[in-house]
């Protein structure tokens, strides 16, 4: 269960602003393609990602490409598996399913925005969340 700031958690029901598709296509092309990774991470953190594990997957590709290594699912699992995240990340398995998903790695941009987008709007409702919180205790 997602919680704002304050340790408060969202109604039951509400689900915060998120693309499961969007963030997959993202990893995927990045996975896919190097140039497509190169541009993800001109636009986006991990800690724009709505899932943790796709969070994690990011930041292993980050890193990979900071580190002037080759991206692919064999060297971001290793990297993963490495700081202990690779079961946290959804394993193998995961990264495997993301080289499928991708719709089109050329459309790598579109998905990032809408990533960056829903991150912004759930950045939006954890403020307003937090103003009526202080508001209500007031």
């Amino acid at each position: 269960m997602t919680t704002t700031t304050n340790g408060t958690r969202p109604r039951e029901g509400d689900a915060p602003p998120n693309s499961p598709a969007a963030e997959a296509s993202v990893l995927g092309a990045m996975l896919l393609d190097n140039r497509a990774a190169d541009e993800a991470l001109a636009m986006l953190t991990a800690d724009e990602f709505y899932r943790p594990g796709n969070g994690h997957i990011f930041a292993a590709i980050a890193r990979l490409r900071v580190a002037g290594e080759p991206v692919d699912g064999v060297t971001v699992a290793d990297e993963l598996e490495g700081r202990g995240l690779l079961d946290q990340a959804g394993g193998r398995a995961r990264l495997g399913e993301l080289h499928a998903i991708v719709p089109v790695v050329s459309n790598v941009a579109r998905y990032a925005r809408t990533v960056a987008d829903l991150a912004e709007l759930r950045r939006y409702l954890t403020l307003a969340r937090d103003i009526q919180e202080i508001v209500r205790s007031g």
